[in-house]
């Protein structure tokens, strides 16, 4: 993801360009949410930026504008390949089903992702269960039936990632207390 090139004049905006770098888009109130400037600072460096042409309206997100400091050309090529990929079938085929079984999730991508098998399916769904976008409808009974999942939490076209990150995690009260990686 390329992005555009602009060198922040002191803490305040080196800050919110960090901030707006690590997003592929922003309103003004992520901005607010996440970075402790006054709203005269963080308005006149969104106007800045805009100005030099380097914060670029990208959408929006209900009635808040949604910028972008990187290329929306890419952008939409990386969603395009997000979408095509065997988790973006997938999730495009739970999103059109609502009520389903990876056998049928399956059937559905089967002629555009023929090497995806039923164990793949069947764990994307489970590691989605565990992030609450899925709810099982009837457990699976091995050799009777496979499990039935319903959709509930349809956030949209793109899929949700499965990452491996590499977490520590505090021994003596559970924390986390480190996450490979600048987000989660």
């Amino acid at each position: 993801m390329t992005s555009a090139s602009y060198t922040p004049e002191n803490e305040a905006e080196q800050v919110m360009w960090d901030f707006i770098v690590s997003k592929t888009s922003v309103t003004h109130a992520d901005i607010k949410g996440a970075v402790d400037v006054t709203d005269y600072k963080r308005t006149n460096f969104v106007a800045k930026l805009k100005r030099l042409g380097v914060l670029q309206k990208c959408g929006k997100l209900g009635i808040h504008d949604l910028f972008t400091v990187h290329d929306t050309e890419a952008l939409r090529k990386n969603d395009t390949e997000k979408r095509q990929s065997a988790h973006g079938g997938m999730w495009a085929s739970m999103r059109v089903l609502k009520n389903f079984t990876p056998i049928e999730v399956r059937m559905a991508i089967l002629q555009r992702h023929p090497d995806i098998t039923e164990k793949a399916v069947t764990t994307y769904c489970q590691k989605l269960l565990k992030a609450q976008y899925l709810r099982v409808v009837q457990t699976a009974k091995i050799g009777v039936r496979p499990a039935h999942y319903k959709l509930i939490n349809d956030t949209g076209p793109l899929p949700p990632q499965v990452k491996h990150k590499q977490v520590i995690i505090d021994g003596n009260d559970g924390t986390v207390v480190h996450v490979e990686g600048a987000q989660l």
